[in-house]
């Protein structure tokens, strides 16, 4: 029986970052309740076909970074919170370039 398209896609990003899927369904995992078995990172991956507020706010930034050339990175934060407690959001094509840039600058 063929792997279900979230499989499919937890396999491939898993790849990405150099590690392999969970085995069975990531709580149900006697490993990790994470998509991968990463050890330092908890990826936990959705396919959805609308994440709305998050959607929305990046598709406001996308156009405005397309026409100047950038790649678009959102950064969210709680207000109060740590700025080091921020979530950031970007295409993972461009996820190296953003952690360049973070690393070139001095980190967070």
């Amino acid at each position: 029986m063929p792997d279900k398209g979230f499989k499919q896609y937890e396999r491939r990003i898993a790849r990405v970052f150099g590690v392999e899927r969970t085995p069975l369904s990531g709580s149900a995992s006697r490993h990790t309740a994470s998509d991968t078995l990463h050890a330092e990172l908890f990826i936990d991956t959705k396919v959805r076909r609308e994440v709305r507020t998050l959607w929305r706010l990046f598709r406001a930034i996308d156009g405005l970074a397309r026409r100047e050339g950038k790649r678009p990175v959102l950064i969210v934060k709680v207000p109060g919170a740590d700025d080091a407690d921020s979530v950031v959001a970007c295409r993972l094509k461009d996820l190296a370039v953003a952690a360049a840039s973070v690393k070139r600058g001095g980190g967070v």
